[in-house]
């Protein structure tokens, strides 16, 4: 990132990756400035989707997929990525740190984008509400067609995927979601 930053300053960057998750720790060693926004949705209707999607993308390379094989793998990842997050986040300054229901980003995401902007001390002014409404209005949901995927298609139940992130469900107090 530091090389990015060389040969393309910026005065912020936006990165936006579960992967990140797994290093806080190192990012915020490296970026000690660093403003994290954590995001928040109901495991049972993320993980589905994320194991489709990484099988899509594995089939871009490959004729033979295993979406079995996905889901164990990404389970056993994403609860890491968790766990790490939460380690890094109990033995660092929480005011680098601020959570966000994504339920209430669909609710109201010019708020959220306000108190994410308030957050990182960036001035939310007029042409950044702007700029926010315009995005609201251009990314609605499934606005290139509804993502369709089965749970058993990956080997995954409701049950399954419960066990494995009832600690982040109540650590964030993420509600289930219809």
């Amino acid at each position: 990132l530091q090389v990015l930053h060389h040969f393309q300053p910026a005065k912020n960057w936006v990165l936006k990756t579960p992967h990140h998750m797994e290093y806080l720790d190192v990012i915020l060693q490296v970026f000690p400035e660093a403003s994290i926004v954590q995001t928040h949705r109901d495991p049972q209707k993320t993980t589905g989707s994320f194991c489709s999607m990484v099988s899509h993308g594995r089939g871009v390379f490959s004729d033979e997929v295993d979406a079995r094989e996905v889901a164990r793998h990404w389970m056993r990842k994403v609860n890491r990525l968790m766990q790490r997050s939460i380690n890094v986040r109990e033995q660092c300054e929480h005011k680098r740190f601020i959570d966000v229901s994504y339920y209430d980003l669909v609710s109201d995401p010019i708020s959220q984008v306000a108190r994410i902007y308030e957050f990182a001390g960036i001035p939310f002014d007029q042409s950044a509400a702007a700029a926010a409404k315009s995005t609201s209005k251009r990314n609605i949901q499934n606005r290139y067609g509804k993502h369709i995927y089965h749970l058993e298609d990956f080997g995954l139940t409701k049950d399954a995927i419960e066990h494995q992130y009832a600690f982040y469900r109540r650590r964030y107090g993420i509600p289930y979601e219809n």
